[in-house]
């Protein structure tokens, strides 16, 4: 499964009276570099947002953000001073009956007094941390889907380049002949410019040998060969489910070696065509291997 690097996702999810929302985005690169951002409350468990991210990840960077709406509803408590509250009515009652005024008083009232209310901020329980995990892991879930799909789209191109390059080598294969033809003639056209007609004074069997010789230097059969292979291998690689952008990346790099051996050893216009357009061809495949986790 061949799986893109670039994705995103976004997932919310209500605890008690708060709304978390998981926002995660993926771009390009070498390795797996995660960034998480979240409340202050909930640094406490930074390892294990991230762990989340490298079980399920293996290059990318990652950008994770975690934001809490109304999230005083799960932080906060309010405790109530039952007795100092009792101790300011009855001290207000009997303040009114002292001063022959009409005691009228409220709850409200008392609980804006000094002390009545205490808010303290409480420690995120692990049922809180359950919640927040398992939302994360949703979001990862939508994340990888929208990688896979968008890694089939780069499956099919590459294996549609893969295809043209197969074309090129049979194209290749069928001009190599001409090329080897080639070099003799023009050798056999050097040495009766430089000899002339007296052959004779050559010796026929070192003529020979040098033609014999020059045609193994120019012969490309051993690239032809190694090159398919190459390319059997790559997409073979493409149906590994395991991480493969590097592992492709390096039989890219082979391949771009045999067709520049093939270049170099080349003297028929035909076959330079052909070299070039298989180079575009490589190229293309490296930039969608750039996306390739």
């Amino acid at each position: 499964m061949v799986r893109s690097m670039t994705g995103a996702s976004f997932v919310t999810a209500s605890y008690n009276e708060a709304t978390l929302s998981v926002d995660i985005r993926s771009v390009n690169s070498r390795y797996l570099d995660i960034n998480v951002r979240y409340p202050r409350f909930l640094s406490i468990w930074d390892n294990d947002f991230k762990d989340i991210i490298r079980k399920n990840l293996s290059r990318g960077k990652v950008d994770l953000s975690l934001n809490f709406d109304n999230s005083s509803k799960i932080i906060s408590s309010i405790d109530v001073d039952v007795d100092l509250a009792k101790i300011y009515y009855n001290a207000i009652k009997n303040l009114s009956s002292e001063l022959n005024l009409s005691f009228d008083i409220s709850v409200r009232d008392i609980y804006k007094m000094r002390g009545v209310l205490d808010l303290k901020e409480r420690e995120p329980d692990e049922n809180l941390k359950s919640f927040i995990l398992s939302t994360i892991n949703t979001a990862v879930v939508k994340l990888i889907d929208m990688r896979e799909d968008e890694g089939l789209h780069l499956h099919d191109d590459m294996l549609n380049r893969l295809s043209i390059l197969k074309s090129n080598l049979d194209k290749i294969e069928s001009f190599k002949y001409e090329g080897l033809s080639k070099y003799r003639e023009n050798l056999e056209k050097n040495i009766k410019r430089i000899f002339g007609e007296s052959k004779e004074l050559l010796d026929q069997k070192r003529v020979e040998f040098e033609i014999v010789t020059l045609a193994d230097k120019v012969d490309i059969t051993e690239e032809l060969v190694r090159f398919r292979s190459h390319i059997d291998k790559f997409s073979n690689t493409l149906k590994d489910s395991s991480p493969i952008g590097k592992k492709l990346d390096f039989i890219l790099q082979e391949m771009n070696r045999e067709i520049n051996t093939i270049g170099s050893k080349n003297n028929v216009l035909s076959i330079s065509d052909i070299v070039i357009d298989s180079k575009t061809q490589i190229e293309k495949i490296r930039e969608q291997i750039q996306n390739i986790e």
